[in-house]
């Protein structure tokens, strides 16, 4: 028989879940332990100085294995896109890829 899990426990396990990849992000790509949660909703945007991530950018840093370089340049380039009022070119996985070939290539 198979155990029911409620909403409830999966909600809690989310906000644990983003709560630690949070934690991690920010030791790894900012060597802090100070961040906070926009609105405090555990597990939407994440707030790291004057840097704000959705979770979803969170968890392609860790998939794509970005470097904080590549996660702040790209951050530069959508603020300087939205502010021009025009859509960014190229998505952050597409970025990190191509600058991860040019160093390879490069060695």
């Amino acid at each position: 028989m198979t155990k029911r899990i409620s909403t409830k426990q999966l909600l809690n396990a989310w906000d644990k879940a983003t709560q630690d990849l949070a934690i991690r992000f920010v030791k790894i790509y900012f060597d802090s332990r100070d961040f906070d949660w926009v609105g405090f909703r555990i597990g939407d945007i994440l707030c790291v100085g004057d840097y704000f991530f959705n979770i979803s950018r969170v968890i392609e840093a860790f998939e794509l294995k970005a470097t904080r370089e590549q996660i702040l340049e790209y951050y530069d380039y959508e603020l300087e896109m939205g502010m021009r009022g025009q859509s960014v070119e190229y998505n952050f996985t597409n970025y990190v890829k191509y600058f991860q070939g040019f160093s390879a290539n490069k060695s």
